[in-house]
């Protein structure tokens, strides 16, 4: 590959190695428009551009390098890496690595992220403006399986310091654990569900995050935080612990003291888990430290089931830092999770809510409840098609044995934009 040249790699697609992409040298495409391609070919028509683009290759069973290392900042700009399966576990750190200050133009499309922990970060190092990496693109990607032998902090996708990441389209499934029994004994802290690890992992200073018509499942604890804001639309969480989080984290009294944008629209919540006995759950949105004028609307949060035991709220708000939150929860459905009243949700010492600093408008909502609080929520008229909709219930319509067998094709298959398929199904049962 030349530097600045915008040069394909292909790799024979079907094909396996060992090996990734470590310590990639300095190169860089021409252009966003004309970037390096790094792609797959058909080796029965290698020349043919029509054959290019297509099936799968497999990086990565050598557990000792990083899958794809692209730590130098002049390396692997302006850049899309397509149709690969990286697969391997992290093994003391991140599997697949990026970490500069001019990191940008970054495409991954139909990337399989098995077994692997992802990092994105930017330069932080205690400085009160910090740069951040940006332009970076996820679509149709998977993160399945993500966990770290011997570590307690493994997340499916890390962003820490960026600016304008856009995730899409995408699967975000059994992050940060292992197995199929959360409470089984196990001496590696690597494999077992803890409130560290969690699907999709953003943290205080990350700005205009866009994550969008991704499903995100059966994870450690969180299926989303984050805790810098952003868009978060038209997504499906579901069976875990916590589906989200939007702000929240360390220092808001300096990075956002105003708190932190956000845009919280048509995602549904379904089904929900403790972590673990020790640590019981079934909480559907989080928000802390967010500024007035964010939108949190047409939501649907249903049926937390049977496998949570914890305080079961759908929406909860605090303030930290003596720093306010403001939230405006306004026309959404809240169905079958519980306590129906707004939580304050306390954490950690030094981190517990300020009520007075807790803003919260919530109106025409519909809760199951009639002790539901808040200013004019509404019951339904009539009874709604079908409410006890999840994805077990989907699962069962489509023709799957379980529902285990229906998440193992929605990871090979992340092109069928599962996300609407699915939330359009939860919302008919509610005549949406």
């Amino acid at each position: 590959l030349r530097d600045g040249a915008g040069d394909w790699l292909l790799i024979a697609k079907g094909s396996t190695a060992s090996e990734g992409f470590s310590n990639i040298a300095p190169r860089n495409g021409l252009s966003a428009q004309y970037p390096i391609v790094v792609t797959t070919y058909d080796t029965n028509d290698p020349t043919n551009p029509s054959k290019m683009r297509q099936g799968l290759v497999t990086l990565g069973t050598n557990p000792t390098d990083s899958l794809l290392d692209i730590g130098d900042p002049n390396a692997a700009n302006r850049t899309v890496f397509e149709n690969i399966v990286f697969d391997k576990p992290a093994t003391g750190g991140q599997a697949v690595f990026a970490l500069g200050t001019v990191q940008k133009d970054l495409m991954f499309y139909n990337v399989r992220f098995f077994r692997t922990s992802v990092a994105f970060q930017g330069d932080y190092t205690g400085n009160a403006v910090p740069t951040r990496m940006s332009n970076v693109v996820f679509r149709r990607c998977v993160f399945a399986f993500a966990y770290a032998p011997g570590s307690a902090h493994a997340q499916g996708l890390f962003l820490w310091t960026t600016d304008g990441i856009t995730i899409e389209d995408s699967i975000f499934y059994h992050n940060g654990w292992q197995g199929t029994d959360r409470n089984a004994a196990t001496t590696d802290a690597g494999t077992h569900p803890d409130i560290f690890k969690h699907a999709a992992y953003f943290g205080t200073l990350t700005n205009n995050t866009i994550f969008r018509r991704n499903v995100s499942a059966h994870n450690s604890s969180h299926g989303l935080q984050l805790r810098g804001g952003g868009v978060a639309s038209d997504n499906v969480f579901a069976n875990n612990p916590i589906a989200v989080a939007v702000g929240g984290g360390d220092h808001y009294d300096l990075y956002q003291p105003n708190g932190v944008p956000y845009t919280f629209v048509n995602n549904v919540v379904v089904a929900s888990e403790n972590i673990d006995v020790s640590n019981p759950r079934g909480f559907g949105v989080q928000f802390f430290n967010t500024q007035a004028g964010g939108n949190a609307s047409g939501n649907i949060v249903a049926n937390v089931g049977q496998n949570s035991t914890g305080n079961l709220f759908a929406v909860s708000a605090a303030s930290q830092f003596n720093q306010p939150t403001r939230v405006n929860w306004v026309g959404n459905i809240q169905w079958a999770w519980g306590n129906a009243t707004l939580a304050s949700y306390t954490q950690d010492t030094g981190y517990d809510p300020i009520p007075a600093q807790t803003l919260v408008t919530r109106s025409a909502n519909i809760i199951d409840s009639e002790n539901a609080g808040g200013n004019n929520v509404t019951a339904p008229a009539a009874a709604f098609p079908n409410p006890q909709r999840s994805v077990a219930t989907f699962a069962t319509a489509q023709g799957y044995a379980s529902e285990d067998e229906f998440w193992s094709y929605v990871i090979q298959h992340p092109e069928m934009m599962w996300a609407k398929q699915i939330g359009d199904y939860i919302r008919a049962g509610f005549g949406r």
